[in-house]
C-alpha cells in the first residue's frame, strides 16, 4: 500500500468499511502487529493478494461474458497474484475519495477503468439455470487526464468524443463503438494512441 505522504505499508487489511457500495476506509494491521485505521484519501494505491475464492469467483464473474476485459482465459486468472485499488474522486464530488478496483491494469496508462460496484448487469438469456447471455455490466468508472467519468451503457455514444477523442486512429478502426465492446476500445486505444 502505497499512502499519500509517501510511505510504504505491508500488512493485513483486517477490516474495510463500504458506503453505498464504495470502500471509504480501512483497518491495516503491519507486520510488527501494529494497527492502523486509514481513509480512502489516506491511501493512493494498494495491491491486495487474490485469494483462491477470489480467483474461483473471477472464473466465474468472467464465463458470464466472453468479452469481459480481452476475452481473459480461465488461466490467466488463475495466475493474477493481486487486485489493485487505486484512489479516485467520484463525479461531481470534490470532496470524497473512495478506493476502486482497477479492472484494466497492464493497459491503464491513458484511460484506467474501475468497477462500479453499483452497477446493474444486462438481462440474459438462459437454460437450466446456465446463462447463455448477458450479465454485462451497465457502467464502469473512468479517469482520463486526472478527470473522473461514470461510463453507463445508455450515455456511451454521447461520451465517445469526451472519452476517445484524442485518438482518431480508433474511430477509423472502429466506425459503430458499441458499449458492449468497450474492453475492446479502451484496450485499442493503448495500442493504437498510446
Amino acid at each position: 500500500m502505497t499512502l499519500e505522504d509517501g510511505r510504504e505499508l505491508k500488512g493485513y487489511i483486517k477490516l474495510v468499511n463500504f458506503q453505498n457500495g464504495l470502500m471509504r476506509s480501512l483497518r491495516f494491521e503491519l507486520a510488527d502487529g501494529t494497527k492502523e485505521k486509514l481513509m480512502a484519501a489516506d491511501v493512493m494505491r494498494m495491491r491486495a493478494a487474490a485469494s483462491d475464492l477470489g480467483k474461483l469467483g473471477a472464473i466465474a464473474e468472467s464465463a458470464g461474458s466472453a468479452k469481459r476485459w480481452g476475452n481473459t482465459s480461465t488461466e490467466d486468472i488463475l495466475k493474477r497474484d493481486f487486485v489493485y485499488y487505486e484512489r479516485a474522486k467520484l463525479p461531481g464530488n470534490k470532496e470524497k475519495y473512495v478506493l476502486l478496483q482497477l479492472v484494466n491494469p497492464g493497459f491503464d496508462s491513458a484511460i484506467k477503468v474501475y468497477d462500479d460496484p453499483d452497477a446493474q448487469e444486462s438481462a440474459g438469456i438462459g437454460m437450466g439455470g446456465v446463462k447463455m447471455t448477458g450479465g454485462i455490466l451497465k457502467s464502469y468508472y473512468t479517469i482520463r487526464n486526472g478527470v473522473a467519468l461514470l461510463v453507463k451503457k445508455e450515455k456511451y455514444k454521447e461520451l465517445l468524443a469526451e472519452i476517445y477523442g484524442d485518438c482518431p486512429e480508433l474511430v477509423q478502426e472502429y466506425p459503430e463503438m458499441r458499449f458492449q465492446d468497450f474492453a475492446e476500445h479502451v484496450y485499442a486505444h493503448e495500442q493504437l494512441c498510446k
